[in-house]
């Protein structure tokens, strides 16, 4: 079974993403990928 992915746009705290990540939750963000103002299309 394939785990459930999450990607975290940037209006959401860090904090956030990694409490998700310290219980195992495979999530990136925007800031992570240097997607911080970029549009939705890129």
């Amino acid at each position: 079974m394939n785990k459930i992915k999450f990607h975290l746009d940037e209006n959401v705290t860090l904090a956030i993403a990694n409490g998700l990540k310290r219980r195992g939750i495979d999530v990136t963000s925007t800031p992570e990928q240097e997607m911080i103002g970029k549009s939705d299309e890129q």
